[in-house]
C-alpha cells in the first residue's frame, strides 16, 4: 500500500492508507481493549468512527448554525444558500460582496468548535477542512485573515498594557511579530491551518490514548 497523510475528503478515492482509515483502526482497537477488566468495552466507551460523509454533513449543519445569525445584509435564505456554496468541494468563487466577505471572516476568526468525544479526531479535522476550504474562497490572498488576527492580538496587547502587565505585554508583542513572519515567509494553507488549529478548534475523549 502505498501511505498517505491527506484527510480524504467526500469526493476522493484514493486507494491508499489515509487518516480515515487509521481513525477506524484506532478506535476498533480503543474499543478492544479494557485496561480493568481486560474485555471488549464498545458499546462503555462509544468508541465509533464517524463515517467521513455523515461528517461532513454535521460539519456544514454546525458552520451554518454559528454564521448565518451573525450576517446582517441579505435574507437568511440566500445567504444560507452561499454558505452551503462555500462549504461546497464542488462550487468556486466567492459569492459575497465585500462587506460580507469581512463579516463572515470575523465570524470564523471568532469560532470555537469541541468535539466533546474527539476519538481519533474524525470531527476536528473535518471541521478543519471545511474552514480552510472557505477562506480559500473569502480571502484568495489571506490578507483579511491576518488582519482579523492581528487585530485580536493588538486589542489583547492594548488591554495587557493598560493593565500593566508586563509579562503579558511581551508576550503578544512576541506573538504579533510572529504572525507577521508566518504570513510572509508561509503559504497560506499553512497560516489558514495554523491559526485555525491554534485558537478555534478543541477535542477531549474519555479516554486518555484518543489524545494522545
Amino acid at each position: 500500500y502505498k501511505f498517505t497523510v491527506d484527510e480524504n475528503t467526500p469526493l476522493d478515492e484514493e486507494v491508499a492508507l489515509d487518516p480515515e482509515l487509521l481513525g477506524k483502526v484506532f478506535e476498533n482497537l480503543l474499543a478492544s481493549y479494557n485496561e480493568d477488566t481486560k474485555t471488549t468495552a464498545r458499546k462503555q466507551s462509544g468508541s465509533f468512527y464517524t463515517p467521513r460523509e455523515v461528517v461532513d454533513y454535521m460539519v456544514d449543519e454546525a458552520i451554518i448554525a454559528y454564521v448565518l445569525p451573525k450576517l446582517e445584509d441579505g435574507t437568511p435564505e440566500d445567504n444560507r444558500q452561499k454558505l452551503q456554496s462555500l462549504l461546497s468541494y464542488t462550487e468556486s468563487g466567492n459569492p459575497f460582496d465585500e462587506d460580507l466577505t469581512a463579516g463572515v471572516i470575523m465570524t470564523l476568526a471568532e469560532l470555537k468548535i469541541l468535539d466533546p468525544a474527539c476519538g481519533s479526531g474524525a470531527f476536528p479535522m473535518g471541521a478543519l477542512n471545511k474552514l480552510v476550504l472557505m477562506l480559500s474562497k473569502l480571502d484568495a490572498n489571506n490578507k483579511l485573515w491576518q488582519r482579523q488576527h492581528e487585530r485580536r492580538l493588538n486589542e489583547d496587547l492594548a488591554k495587557a498594557t493598560k493593565a500593566k502587565n508586563i509579562e503579558e505585554v511581551e508576550a503578544l508583542t512576541a506573538e504579533l511579530i510572529r504572525l507577521k513572519t508566518n504570513f510572509e515567509q508561509q503559504t497560506a494553507e499553512y497560516t489558514r491551518k495554523l491559526y485555525l488549529i491554534e485558537n478555534s478548534i478543541y477535542g477531549v475523549d474519555i479516554q486518555p490514548i484518543a489524545v494522545q
